[in-house]
């Protein structure tokens, strides 16, 4: 009966600007009971699992701290890598790729003057970063990644020989989620019956219409739930793990939800999927760059957590 009534409906969809986008969505009819429960799942979905793309890391030429300052630059480092942290950034690839600025004043530098690469777009140009107040020549190199939620710079492993800043990276495209449970009255025969309706409003950065926004989160929690259901608990350790290695393409290392540095480790080693991890021996693993005892143990806990099994039987 659900299936059949169900509709979504879009009640207002506002451009502010190209980095401010509203939508507000009825859900109607849901079982009476049900509105809160699905309004706080895709809330959270919509807040912390739709990708996006941010700078994480800048690369100022000649300079090898933060706690520093730029000979002809008004700010110092601390205050441009807060500046470069409110970029909004558009990819239409989800990969690592990089972007260049090269300047000479003086000047007042904006995100617009930095060149990126094909596919990316910065929608908010006229951001400021810095003014250069001399004739001082400024370079920089920054790392643009791909990820989900909010991701701190202290979580970012480091590597000694880069000279990268890293910077906090916002991933999030919804910036803000409200929704609201009231009463909906269906007719049924001679009476009317309770149920309910589900209105969702959605704030967006530009890089993602609120349409879309509900679409992937509805799509989310969806696989979500298959996943669960492509894995029962079987009593029989083999039975679990053939199950698991008929599947093992379909599941990305995301829905494993490894720590940062588990999830960098694996994916600087081109592991993006389950398949891709059960290939590889525990000892093949340690060898990797910062994959070290902490990385090795939670991996060993979420694999026989999660499917029954160790790396070592395959």
């Amino acid at each position: 009966m659900l299936s059949q009534m169900f509709q979504i409906t879009t009640l207002e969809s506002q451009k502010q600007d190209e980095t401010n986008l509203f939508g507000k969505f009825l859900l109607n009819p849901l079982p009476f009971g049900h509105g809160i429960t699905i309004g706080n799942t895709l809330r959270r979905i919509l807040l912390n699992d739709i990708y996006g793309s941010a700078i994480t890391g800048v690369e100022i030429i000649g300079i090898n701290s933060e706690f520093t300052t730029i000979p002809g630059v008004r700010e110092d480092i601390l205050e441009i890598l807060l500046n470069l942290k409110q970029t909004i950034i558009f990819s239409s690839q989800p990969r690592t790729c990089f972007a260049s600025l090269k300047i000479l004043g003086p000047r007042i530098i904006t995100a617009g003057y930095i060149d990126f690469p094909n596919g990316v777009q910065i929608l908010n140009p006229n951001l400021y970063i810095a003014t250069l107040y001399s004739e001082t020549y400024i370079e920089m190199i920054f790392r643009i990644e791909y990820g989900q939620g909010y991701q701190l710079s202290e979580q970012i492993p480091r590597d000694p020989s880069s000279k990268f800043l890293n910077l906090d990276g916002l991933f999030m495209p919804v910036r803000k989620v409200n929704y609201f449970v009231n009463e909906f009255y269906t007719p049924q025969m001679t009476e009317y019956h309770s149920d309910e309706s589900l209105e969702i409003d959605i704030w967006t950065n530009g890089t993602i219409t609120p349409q879309t926004a509900l679409k992937s989160s509805i799509k989310y929690a969806i696989s979500m739930f298959n996943f669960l259901l492509s894995y029962p608990q079987l009593k029989e350790k083999k039975s679990i793990a053939v199950d698991i290695l008929s599947h093992s393409k379909k599941v990305r290392i995301e829905d494993l939800y490894f720590s940062p540095r588990v999830y960098k480790c694996l994916k600087g080693a081109n592991i993006h999927f389950l398949s891709d991890l059960i290939s590889y021996s525990m000892s093949d693993l340690c060898e990797l760059k910062n994959f070290g005892k902490k990385c090795s143990t939670e991996l060993r806990d979420k694999l026989r957590n999660y499917f029954k099994l160790t790396l070592e039987e395959f």
